[in-house]
């Protein structure tokens, strides 16, 4: 449970860490948080298969 508590605060952790630099850039925090929830949801590391 631990493991899986450390996995899913990592992504926070490093959005908090760069910051500054992801204020200055093209794309705002919420967009690179969406792709990230997209790049390594469940539906991307194979845990879930939609139904079409």
């Amino acid at each position: 449970m631990k493991i899986v508590l450390a996995i899913a605060g990592a992504p926070v952790v490093l959005i908090g860490l760069i910051s500054t630099k992801i204020d200055r850039g093209p794309l705002s925090s919420p967009f690179i948080a969406l792709g990230a929830g997209v790049a390594f949801g469940p539906v991307a590391v194979g845990r879930m298969e939609p139904s079409a």
